[in-house]
């Protein structure tokens, strides 16, 4: 029923379309990482950021085509233009002065992971005083990943010692081994790992509550590509429509994530 539902939805989106009848345009490539549950080549369909990505782009007329990369090498396609562009980032346009976003999509709750005997807790609420609660880490060994984007304040801070992972499961293997105090990570993706693949992780590792802060999603090329603009702008209108229909929440729904 729900693959039915969505060759619907695209079926309808298609006949639609201004374009429909007209040529059709080339695909638009993008490229993103393995981070379930929003994203991941063994999701189904690819996972939420990925059906809001077709689903959106449907909307105008386009096809998408995406392929998978490390976080870091991903980056760097969207920069050589060998993609149009790059998904799901987060916003924080002084760190990335070179992208265009796109309106946001939702994300999750993101914070500290920590070990449970650690007895690690924050003082200070970092979402009312993220200064005072990244000051608590201090002297400690905080597990991030390569390229990320995690918080303004974290991200600029020197108090601490970072430690790089490729991806969000080895970090947590980081952490649950001790190699790390502490690492930073999206709440629903630490606890997509726990549940799925290391399900002897929860009796060690807690998340530290409150989270820094709950994230926007978003689609992001190149300021200085004028086909990556017209990639925004084609997003954009798409994903207005499933924000208007209800397909938006509908696809949260399937996936777990509302």
């Amino acid at each position: 029923m729900i693959r039915l539902r969505r060759c619907c939805y695209l079926l309808c989106v298609a006949l639609l379309s201004p374009w429909a009848w007209a040529e059709t345009p080339a695909p638009v490539r993008l490229v993103t990482l393995d981070w379930p549950p929003y994203v991941g080549q063994t999701l189904p369909a690819q996972g939420y950021a990925s059906e809001v990505m077709q689903l959106a782009f449907a909307a105008s007329g386009q096809t998408v085509e995406i392929r998978f990369a490390p976080w870091a090498r991903a980056l760097r396609m969207v920069r050589k233009g060998e993609v149009d562009g790059l998904f799901p980032e987060y916003y924080d346009p002084q760190q990335r002065p070179s992208l265009s976003y796109s309106q946001a999509f939702p994300g999750g709750p993101v914070g500290l992971y920590a070990r449970k005997d650690s007895g690690f807790t924050l003082v200070h609420n970092p979402q009312s005083d993220p200064n005072a609660a990244v000051a608590e880490l201090q002297g400690k060994t905080l597990g991030l990943v390569r390229g990320y984007i995690n918080h303004p304040v974290l991200d600029a801070s020197e108090l601490f010692e970072r430690d790089l992972a490729v991806s969000d499961e080895q970090n947590l293997a980081k952490l649950f081994r001790g190699g790390v105090d502490l690492i930073f990570i999206d709440f629903f993706v630490a606890r997509y790992w726990i549940a799925r693949r290391y399900p002897w992780f929860a009796e060690e590792l807690i998340a530290v509550e409150p989270a820094f802060e709950s994230k926007t999603l978003h689609l992001v090329t190149m300021k200085n590509q004028a086909r990556g603009q017209t990639v925004l702008q084609s997003f954009d209108q798409g994903l207005q429509q499933l924000k208007d229909s209800g397909e938006l929440d509908a696809i949260l729904l399937r996936h777990g994530l509302r």
